[in-house]
């Protein structure tokens, strides 16, 4: 059967917390996996994505070929409810910050060449509101209600590309800056943001400004594009090309 994409958590630990593929959990480390169900209910036909999950229970899985089909978990996996994404089409991203609060947007291109579109949930994705007349390419979320989107294409116009932030649960949005969010991107709370773009990068003020601090690993050339924050001051980082380095930080990358 189709396998659906993983997604996976970094804990303290280095223990991984989440494997989402045929579906499976694990409670006990990289090596080691408990198969919770082959298949979730409801789920007959096709690929599994965009998935997204607030924790080691709480996750969402958009099916690609049926997205009628999509289903969320709040157990682990352990059971799995329907839920529909809006207009029956998958999402190019979906976010969540609570179990009920969370977005799904359509990025602009062949299929929404007039912008995209974004929409909000307060039900956990039973039922959803259009609340922009714009979709993102990327999401990103900080509890308790603060999301992030970015558009990096110029449809319909160019104008129209950087980040987008909403503070309401998504019910309303601004443009917040020009720059752009990378695929690394993660947000330890509303304004504090890390991204990984050949180097570890911080920002304090929720995108708008970019530093690098000191780092003095892969001085041979490696570049670093995966990074993982558990908290503000554990989190980890490895390069992808060169050498291998996983580097680490207690005291938040400084």
């Amino acid at each position: 059967h189709p396998l659906g994409n993983a997604f996976v958590t970094l804990a303290t630990s280095f223990s991984i917390a989440l494997l989402i593929g045929v579906v499976g959990v694990s409670a006990v480390s990289a090596a080691s996996w408990r198969l919770v169900k082959r298949n979730a209910p409801a789920i007959t036909e096709g690929a599994l994505g965009p998935i997204t999950c607030l924790d080691g229970n709480a996750c969402w899985l958009t099916g690609l070929s049926a997205p009628s089909q999509s289903v969320r978990t709040l157990d682990g996996g352990r059971s799995w409810l329907l839920w529909s994404p809006p207009a029956n089409v998958p999402p190019s991203a979906i976010a969540f910050t609570t179990v009920a609060v969370g977005v799904a947007t359509y990025s602009p291109g062949p299929a929404n060449p007039n912008g995209g579109s974004t929409f909000y949930t307060s039900d956990g994705g039973a039922t959803w509101t259009k609340a922009f007349d714009r979709g993102f390419g990327r999401l990103f979320s900080a509890p308790p209600s603060t999301f992030y989107g970015y558009q990096g294409n110029c449809l319909p116009d160019c104008a129209a590309v950087g980040t987008y932030r909403s503070d309401d649960g998504g019910t309303s949005w601004v443009k917040w800056s020009d720059g752009a969010l990378s695929d690394s991107t993660q947000l330890l709370t509303t304004e504090v943001m890390w991204s990984a773009e050949g180097r570890p990068r911080v920002s304090e003020d929720g995108g708008r400004s970019l530093q690098y601090p000191a780092f003095s690993l892969g001085n041979d050339g490696s570049l670093f594009y995966a990074i993982n924050f558990v908290d503000r001051e554990h989190g980890w980082v490895a390069s992808s090309n060169g050498p291998t380095y996983l580097g680490a930080t207690s005291d938040g990358g400084k």
